[in-house]
C-alpha cells in the first residue's frame, strides 16, 4: 500500500480525498452517454458520490397478508417488472419494496471499500 493511501485506514474520504484518488483506486463507469453520462463534478458530494437509479425496476407483488415463500423465491415469482417513462414519477408507498440497479458501476482497488446507502432527503419524502 502506498504512503498516501495508508493515511485513510479506517476513515471516510472527503470530496477532496475522492478527487485525489480518482482514477488511482476509485473509478466509476457507465454505459450511458449524453445527459445520462456519469459526471463527477455534478455527482460528487461532500463525502460521497451520488449514484442514480435505472428506469427499469421490479416491485414485489405480495398482497397485504401474503408471505414470501422459498418456492416463490426459487421460481422468481414475486415481482412485477416495470419501466418508468421519462415523464413519469415513481411513488413508493409505505411497506412497498422496489428492486433496481444503478446507472453506474463502482470499482475500488483493494485499498478502498464503499458503503451504498439511501439519501435521507429522499427517504423523508
Amino acid at each position: 500500500m502506498d504512503k498516501e493511501a495508508s493515511i485513510f485506514l479506517g476513515g471516510m474520504l472527503s470530496d477532496i480525498d475522492i478527487k485525489s484518488f480518482w482514477g488511482k483506486g476509485i473509478n466509476i463507469f457507465t454505459s450511458e452517454t449524453g445527459e445520462l453520462a456519469f459526471n463527477l463534478e455534478k455527482q460528487l458530494q461532500l463525502g460521497s458520490i451520488d449514484l442514480r437509479f435505472r428506469h427499469e425496476y421490479s416491485k414485489i407483488k405480495l398482497s397485504e397478508h401474503e408471505i414470501l415463500t422459498y418456492e416463490m423465491l426459487k421460481q422468481h415469482d414475486y415481482t412485477n417488472p416495470s419501466e418508468l417513462k421519462s415523464d413519469e414519477k415513481l411513488r413508493i408507498l409505505p411497506g412497498e419494496i422496489i428492486f433496481t440497479t444503478t446507472l453506474e458501476t463502482v470499482q475500488f482497488s483493494e485499498q478502498f471499500a464503499g458503503i451504498i446507502t439511501g439519501r435521507s432527503s429522499i427517504a423523508r419524502l
